[in-house]
């Protein structure tokens, strides 16, 4: 059974396997993304003690810094503002909110080990449940919302984006980050480069190293899809599309680098890395995340 693209509503096509999923890719926005998605305790048993990078206490002091002081106080939000942190992670961001005294934060995750470590940094309001349903667990809304790296993961990503625009109050900003799926940033890794050529080279048995190099250095291949983590790579183009057919919000969409000091925080500079590859890489379809400033009218 065909199925569309939930960005822009157009036919998708199949392009290869990452091992039992079956990826298609939208012929008119390239937006990339499992076609038999994983079932809810696949994805629960995935996350279940899920440990980000981020999840310890030495990177504290990273996000609890004046540089993030700075980042929330270029948003001119309203004293005492409310923040929603979807899929908080290990609750920096949360913190840093409370801890500059920009009002109180809400944070919600689906791992029971992410929000014991959060309520262990004394966040007013801690959420353990599935971000899918934030708009049954919580009556509020907020000044801003902020969704990092969450929507990929998600089997529907358009529903917590729609949660998210309908749970601001007029004027609030709703920052939502995820992964340029068109970005070849990362392909400045010697480890990464040869993971996803072994990747798909074990998935897609018929596949030459020539096809399999295709589809890498292809800006519609979506370098950072691997499920059952990265369910989805989606397009500028396809979530351009999907926010301009909302009369309710503004936005501005741009690429950030994956040295970026505030959108990649817990990024380290090893050797496996060349620079200069990677300047060059993201000269040509952007940085690595993809960032979406919506403010609700």
């Amino acid at each position: 059974m065909k199925i569309n693209c939930p960005f822009c509503k157009q036919e998708t096509e199949y392009v290869y396997n990452i091992d039992k999923y079956r990826i298609v890719r939208c012929k008119n926005c390239a937006t990339l993304f499992c076609e038999n998605m994983p079932s809810t305790e696949e994805i629960k048993a995935y996350y279940d003690g899920f440990k980000h990078g981020g999840i310890n206490l030495s990177n504290k002091y990273k996000i609890i810094s004046n540089a993030y002081k700075d980042w929330f106080k270029s948003f001119n939000l309203p004293k005492d503002a409310k923040m929603l942190d979807i899929g908080g992670g290990g609750g920096f961001f949360s913190c840093c909110f409370e801890k500059f005294a920009f009002g109180k934060a809400t944070y919600i995750d689906i791992d029971p080990v992410s929000c014991k470590f959060a309520q262990s940094l004394n966040i007013s309001e801690v959420i353990l449940g599935d971000v899918n349903d934030i708009k049954e667990k919580s009556d509020k809304k907020y000044d801003f919302i902020y969704s990092r790296h969450v929507i990929e993961h998600l089997v529907n990503p358009t529903k917590i984006i729609d949660s998210a625009i309908d749970l601001l109050n007029p004027k609030g900003i709703f920052i939502l980050q995820f992964p340029n799926g068109q970005s070849f940033e990362l392909l400045a890794s010697k480890k990464f480069l040869n993971n996803r050529i072994e990747v798909l080279k074990k998935s897609n048995k018929n596949f030459s190293l020539k096809d399999i190099c295709g589809f890498i250095f292809s800006k519609n291949t979506g370098n950072d899809l691997y499920p059952p983590r990265h369910l989805w790579a989606i397009s500028k183009k396809g979530i351009k599309t999907y926010l301009a057919n909302k009369n309710d919000i503004e936005f501005t969409i741009e690429t950030k680098s994956i040295r970026d000091k505030i959108y990649s925080p817990y990024y380290k500079n090893t050797h496996d890395y060349s620079r200069i590859v990677m300047f060059l890489l993201e000269k040509i379809h952007g940085g690595n995340h993809l960032i979406c400033k919506i403010i609700k009218k």
